[in-house]
C-alpha cells in the first residue's frame, strides 16, 4: 500500500511537470507568433497566423502542444491524486 502511494505521488509530480512544460511552450509560442507576425489574428487569448511560413506554423504548433499538454497534465494530476486518496 505504501509503495502504491509513493508511485502515485511520483506520477502526480510528473503530471504537474507536464503542465509546467505546457505553460512554457505556450509562452514561447505566443512570443514567437507575435514577433514573427507583427499583428496576428486572435482567438480569445491565443494568437495565431495561418500562412505557409514555417515561423507561423511553429508558433501555432507550440500553442497547440500547450493546449494538449496542459489538459492532459491536469487530467492526469487529478487522476493520480484520486488514486492516492
Amino acid at each position: 500500500m505504501h509503495e502504491k502511494a509513493a508511485e502515485s505521488r511520483h506520477n502526480e509530480t510528473q503530471a504537474y511537470l507536464l503542465i509546467i512544460v505546457g505553460v512554457v511552450l505556450f509562452s514561447v509560442g505566443t512570443l514567437e507568433t507575435i514577433m514573427a507576425t507583427g499583428s496576428p489574428n486572435w482567438f480569445l487569448l491565443i494568437p495565431y497566423c495561418i500562412t505557409p511560413s514555417p515561423y507561423h506554423l511553429l508558433g501555432l504548433f507550440f500553442t497547440l502542444v500547450w493546449l494538449i499538454s496542459a489538459i492532459s497534465g491536469g487530467i492526469l494530476s487529478v487522476k493520480y491524486r484520486l488514486d492516492r486518496g
